[in-house]
């Protein structure tokens, strides 16, 4: 059963240059079914045509539709850890699992979500105090080119490459055609996937120890911003707005004595950016709420209260940018906006 939602939200601010504040109404919202976050970076993720959400419960892949209808299409042999979408009807999957000895067995795994067929890609373990997986070919990943195109990383005999995932068109797999996001010692550039050009997107050095290339590093839909963590910098002058900073200026939940930001994600289409704020009063009790955050006019607007619902986490965009799929209690749901 839906949740229809008539509360009208009308975000004010200043105008800056020609961008508009984002009006929008939520429509409804919409519950999908038990999730499991455990330690994945992003526990749901949209198809690219926004048809389809993906997501694990029970040790099964679950696809979901645009009304909430789930399925399950593979079992899921070991624990997700992270993934991202090939196609609109194919995933790649990190999986891991902690063996005897402290060993760890580490996955990569192309999943059809229509078949429900799976192909391992890469495996390898690794034991402490044995060097001797130097020597194995290991993986890091996946993850999203600039582009939006699938990709890992391969290390063999201290050699590092770019390995574009498997059943990519020939465009989108060519090495040439994509770029990383990545920081250099003199500023942020957009490396070309075959390590043999870049593109310098900024004005400064963001060389800092919290700033490496692993880091959740995202560029905006306009090229015009990139983001790490609660920062987002514009590329233009290097104006830094820092989010923890801006909430310091908004009354804390009671009980509550800090608050910070995590699960940033830029929407797709729009300037803004959706979050998850958690306070806490440095002990026990933990108040988290999801929202998002225009980054032109610099208003914040909390979701949890405008949907009746608490203890909201892990937003995530569908590419049309208006719906937002997110975690309340162990329940995925999706809520639906206009604009």
């Amino acid at each position: 059963m839906r949740l229809f939602v008539t509360t009208f939200l009308l975000v004010a601010g200043l105008f800056h240059g020609l961008c508009l504040a984002l009006d929008f109404k939520i429509t409804e919202v919409v519950p999908v079914g038990p999730i499991y976050g455990g330690g994945l970076t992003r526990p749901a993720l949209w198809s690219p045509d926004g048809t389809k959400l993906a997501y694990f419960s029970g040790g099964q892949l679950m696809i979901a539709d645009t009304l909430g209808n789930s399925r399950a299409t593979a079992e899921i042999e070991l624990v997700p850890h992270r993934f991202v979408w090939l196609s609109n009807n194919e995933i790649l999957l990190f999986q891991r699992k902690y063996l005897a000895k402290n060993a760890i067995l580490r996955r990569l795994t192309a999943i059809n979500v229509d078949a429900g067929t799976q192909t391992t890609l890469e495996e390898f373990t690794r034991k402490p105090g044995d060097t001797s997986w130097k020597s194995q070919r290991i993986f890091q990943g996946p993850y999203l080119t600039v582009e939006g195109n699938a990709f890992y990383y391969v290390e063999q005999a201290g050699v590092e490459s770019v390995q574009m995932a498997p059943g990519l068109p020939r465009e989108k797999a060519s090495l040439k055609q994509n770029h990383i996001l990545s920081v250099g010692t003199d500023a942020l550039y957009l490396f070309r996937a075959d390590f043999k050009d870049s593109i310098k997107i900024s004005n400064s050095s963001y060389n800092k120890p919290y700033m490496g290339r692993l880091q959740p590093w995202s560029l905006s839909f306009d090229t015009t911003h990139v983001m790490f963590g609660g920062v987002i910098m514009r590329l233009a002058d290097d104006k830094m707005i820092i989010l923890d900073t801006l909430i310091k200026k908004f009354p804390k939940p009671e009980g509550t004595e800090g608050c910070g930001f995590g699960a940033e994600s830029f929407n797709p289409k729009f300037n803004e950016v959706a979050f998850r704020l958690t306070c806490d009063d440095g002990h026990s009790y933990v108040f988290r709420r999801i929202g998002v955050f225009d980054y032109f006019t610099y208003e914040f607007t909390i979701l949890d209260t405008l949907i009746g619902m608490s203890n909201c986490t892990r937003p995530a965009y569908a590419p049309d940018g208006k719906r937002i799929a997110f975690i309340s209690d162990g329940v995925l749901y999706f809520l639906n906006r206009e604009f």
